[in-house]
């Protein structure tokens, strides 16, 4: 043996110890060497291309498999190499056509090579053969591709229009509108304790033409206001000759069509102010309006007809072609239609019928300070998060205790609020004595929220009588009310029988904020709902609001009164008031360098159509990728951070610069701490999410603080991911995860996990776009289609929060049962499979075409009387619904079926056999209420569960109940509407 040839075998054989323990970088280097080494060998450049084709580079792989193909004289005396090059030549092409990184040309260079390889294939005796079946993939493959382009497009747009969420019992959408967040401004922060400053001053000019912005749920619009606010003041930084190329665009997206409609709202107020040749009489009449349709619950007269008059204006706008709108101001014309209705609503039906009383019986005048140590009373907070927030109330509270023992009948007066001037000083003190832990707490909040420095206790004493907001001194004329209240209000003689009076003066002659409220839920929700009696559940102490304006205000220095005067004399106006001040300078400053567009939909779903660049309503123009956004606390209802990594960092710049961030406000009390929750939603120790879902993290500190990623540069190195072994547990505790979800929860410790399996199927997509290899993904998957599934994981069955504890747990080994998910990854894989990055045969009783997958809906009936015994406790909007299709079993109730569905993947119930049963973890409509059911499902097995009598049921996976009684199959109908992708 020569020296060159013993060197390449040293080279090999320390490459297979490589292999075989996963380092396959560092495998494929040493191959390369052998190779290098012994240049005439065709073994080394076949082994070269097993390391290749396992690191997912299949051009590699190809050109490998080339050069040890010519070596072997065309195939001659090899043996069983020729086979194991042909079926791994065979993969690697189909892989690496779906991927994109193999194209014609270079089918057309190795044409007589690939002929060669599957010929070897075609004198294999066995049909079923591995290298004949992947041979017969790639010729389906390869008839498509001269379309491979296109059709790959086609299949992601309709996968893109498949819902990635479970439905919830009713559709009807929470109508959220008056935030809680502490207002902040994308060019600095993500909050006044989280600096993450943009420093625009060294962008290049081309960076500074493409400042983009998102703001996903973007609610009462405060952060994007504070955003132009920041994006003004980083304006004024930059040197002159750089202002010129600043272009800022800001998309504003809501899925609830009557809360954009409100913004709109807001934004062509805020334009009123900006009108030149206004007396100031009617100025502050408009600012008034403006305070009372974005903070109020019930408005005067004069501010009532205005907002009327803006809402008509409004309408016209968007009616007209092109809707006449400021400049600066964009709405996609797909949601013009549903802004219209709830315009309209406001208009007419809302406008005729409610009342201030009514609005004001509603009303909740809770202190969102007073909820903040309520909290310490609630049940269901993790021990750590009490913990938390037992540590941050201590120590104030030892202060102020400390302080009110020193106090005398003057403190308490000032401070305590004891300050009826008919108490002497010895029944001041004795109220303090009695109300001593009232007015600590009260004094705690205060301090705890920063109510001391805004001076607001005068206008809180009003608001605490009428639950409405003083307009401005300007226009106190035309109120009496607001005399007598400053006459009287700290005399003895003002007693409850006049504040009666004047509470009835704000019911009978105010009138209610027409914004706030929603069709669905003021008329249609009192059939569906408790305690709904046509008006909004307002919760505001009214004096959150404007400290939040207060402090930021003073930390973007648009404070420009300076002091605070003693007593003002309308303090939440004045606050509100500068702060929309500063809005306004901005947009005049920025008049041409600034677009503010409205989306109304789903953040995961149009984000979707952004990176497809469908939606032909939206501007070309428009930018498709962002430098940051902001989601508030949107990941709480779409999978937290799993989704956000998913769907929402792709779509940003990848730019140093570039994030995303959000944070947690429903449920924040019941997480152990900050890696808890970033597990239970990705199923992942947070340390890991970065070598799995291909993103940086910046800060991972939700609970509290906020979650925050930026993008990496894709595909990522193989050597920076995680193992095959690693990825396929994952993503089995993820499938599992989705077929058996956990429970959620009751109410305000209740966690939502809407994902259903398009989720899973588009998370294989995402991970290839990593780097993931995808034969990796694409045998993970075969082995679902083929039920062949073994695992030592098993779904977690208990309460939510799943604890990290649970990424150890494991069962024996033993094969799960898969089946009864196949007819929706039929229905999954047979919409996108030409769209997928990777080669996945699907199962002979597929469906052939994504035209044999059709809608079919039906008309269902409710079991008993109300939606089941989980109604009162779980929000019948949260996403819950499976769809049960099964084929009835004399010994086996819908009842007794429903309770078993958690135990199926382990192989129950013995009632139902394989293909006797499916589950539908996405649908298209469920409205119980509405008795109106849809899904998709292919033609083939409608046919043969009609001809075998099967039915439908909607089945809740949270309380293992069914919804409805069963549907016959022949019951359900095809809806031959649906638009087809072409």
């Amino acid at each position: 043996m020569s020296a060159a040839k013993q060197r390449a075998d040293t080279f090999k054989d320390k490459g297979n110890i490589a292999f075989k323990e996963g380092n396959l970088l560092e495998a494929s280097e040493l191959y390369a060497k052998a190779e290098a080494a012994a240049p005439q060998e065709n073994v080394y450049p076949a082994n070269l291309s097993a390391a290749l084709y396992e690191m997912g580079d299949y051009l590699a792989c190809l050109e490998a498999i080339s050069r040890s193909w010519k070596l072997s004289g065309g195939g001659a005396n090899i043996g069983t190499l020729a086979l194991r090059l042909s079926t791994r030549a065979a993969k690697a092409l189909a892989h690496g056509i779906r991927g994109g990184t193999i194209n014609a040309a270079f089918l057309e260079r190795h044409a007589p090579m690939i002929a060669e390889l599957e010929t070897v294939a075609s004198q294999q005796q066995d049909s079923n053969d591995e290298s004949a079946r992947v041979w017969r993939e790639w010729r389906a493959i390869a008839t498509t591709i001269g379309d491979q382009k296109s059709e790959a497009h086609k299949a992601r747009v309709r996968l893109a229009t498949v819902p990635i969420a479970r439905r919830g019992v009713n559709p009807m959408l929470q109508y959220y509108t008056m935030g809680q967040d502490e207002m902040l401004s994308l060019f600095d922060d993500w909050g006044p304790r989280d600096p993450y400053p943009l420093k625009i001053n060294t962008l290049s000019k081309t960076r500074l033409s493409e400042l983009s912005f998102l703001f996903g749920g973007i609610g009462d619009v405060r952060n994007m206001f504070a955003t132009l606010v920041g994006a003004h003041r980083a304006y004024k930084g930059l040197p002159k000759d750089k202002r010129s190329s600043v272009r800022i665009h800001l998309t504003l997206l809501d899925i609830h069509p009557s809360a954009l409609a409100r913004d709109l709202v807001v934004l062509l107020l805020l334009n009123d102010c900006m009108t030149a040749g206004v007396s100031q009489t009617t100025l502050a009449e408009i600012k008034a309006t403006l305070m009372y349709t974005y903070a109020g619950a019930v408005m005067p007269p004069y501010a009532h007809a205005r907002q009327q008059r803006t809402i008509k204006s409004l309408q016209e706008r968007l009616a007209a072609e092109p809707p006449r709108l400021p400049a600066w101001l964009h709405v996609n014309p797909d949601a013009i239609p549903a802004l219209l209705a709830s315009l309209a609503y406001w208009e007419t039906t809302a406008n005729n019928t409610k009342t201030a009383r009514g609005m004001l019986a509603m009303f909740n005048a809770d202190s969102s300070g007073a909820s903040f140590v309520q909290m310490l009373k609630m049940p269901g907070l993790s021990p750590s998060y009490r913990a938390m927030l037992q540590k941050h109330v201590d120590t104030p509270s030892r202060v102020i205790k400390t302080a009110m023992d020193g106090w005398g009948p003057a403190e308490a007066r000032a401070l305590g609020g004891l300050d009826d001037p008919g108490w002497s000083d010895k029944t001041v003190m004795e109220e303090l004595k009695k109300r001593r832990a009232e007015i600590a707490e009260r004094l705690l909040e205060e301090h705890l929220s920063g109510n001391e420095r805004p001076r607001l206790n005068g206008e809180a004493a009003w608001f605490k009588v009428t639950h409405a907001l003083l307009p401005p001194k300007e226009l106190w004329e035309r109120h009496p009310e607001i005399e007598h209240w400053n006459k009287n209000r700290k005399g003895k003689a003002y007693a409850d029988r006049l504040k009666s009076q004047l509470r009835a003066t704000i019911e009978n002659s105010w009138k209610p904020n027409m914004t706030l409220f929603d069709r669905e839920y003021s008329e249609l929700s009192n059939k569906s709902l408790p305690n709904c009696k046509g008006y909004p559940d307002v919760h505001s102490d009214g004096m959150s609001l404007p400290r939040l304006f207060d402090a930021f205000n003073r930390r973007f220095g648009i404070d420009k009164g300076g002091d605070l005067p003693l007593e003002p004399e309308s303090p939440v106006y004045m606050h509100t008031t500068r702060f929309f001040q500063g809005v306004i300078d901005a947009l005049t400053a920025l008049d041409g360098s600034i677009k503010l567009e409205i989306i109304l939909g789903g953040l995961m779903e149009e984000l979707g159509k952004m990176n497809l660049g469908t939606g032909a309503s939206r501007p070309a123009k428009f930018p498709r990728k962002f430098t940051r956004a902001y989601l508030s606390n949107i990941p709480d209802y779409t999978h937290g951070v799993l989704n956000t990594a998913v769907f929402v960092v792709p779509c940003l710049q990848e730019q140093p610069e570039s994030a995303v961030a959000s944070n947690c406000l429903v449920n924040s009390g019941i997480w152990k701490d900050d890696a808890e929750f970033n597990h239970n939603y990705s199923l992942l120790h947070p340390k890991d999410i970065p070598k799995f879902l291909g993103c940086e993290t910046i800060r991972l500190d939700g609970v509290m603080g906020v979650v925050s990623l930026r993008p990496k540069a894709l595909p990522r190195p193989i050597g920076e991911l995680v193992t095959r072994a690693e990825l396929t547990r994952w993503l089995t505790r993820v499938l599992l995860y989705t077929c058996i979800p956990g429970t959620p929860g009751m109410q305000n410790v209740r966690v939502r996990m809407p994902n259903n399996l398009v989720v899973f199927v588009r998370l294989l997509a995402h991970l290839h776009a990593v780097g993931y290899p995808a034969h990796w993904l694409a045998e993970f998957l075969h082995t679902i289609l083929s039920d062949s599934l073994v695992t030592d994981v098993a779904p977690y069955l208990g309460m939510f929060p799943i604890p990290l504890s649970d990424l150890t747990r494991s069962v024996p080994s033993r094969r799960v049962r898969l089946d009864p998910w196949l007819a929706e990854f039929e229905n999954i894989l047979v919409t996108s499979q030409a769209g997928l990055p990777f080669a996945v045969s699907l199962p002979r009783e597929f469906a052939r075409n994504h035209t044999d997958i059709a809608v079919y809906e039906a008309v269902v009936q409710l079991k008993g009387p109300d939606l089941g015994p989980m109604f009162a406790t779980a929000p019948v909007q949260d996403p819950v619904v499976d769809i049960l299709l099964y084929k009835p079993s004399k010994t086996l109730t819908v009842d007794a079926l429903a309770r078993l569905i958690s135990g199926i993947l382990e192989g129950g119930p013995t009632q139902m056999g394989r293909g006797t049963l499916y589950l539908l973890s996405s649908q298209e409509v469920v409205d119980i209420p509405g008795r109106k059911v849809s899904w998709r499902l292919s033609r083939d097995r409608v046919r043969t569960m009609r001809a075998e009598g099967w039915v439908m049921v909607v089945y809740r996976t949270d309380n293992h109940e069914a919804v409805t009684f069963p549907l016959p199959a022949n019951k359900w109908t095809e809806v031959v509407d649906v638009p087809d992708v072409d």
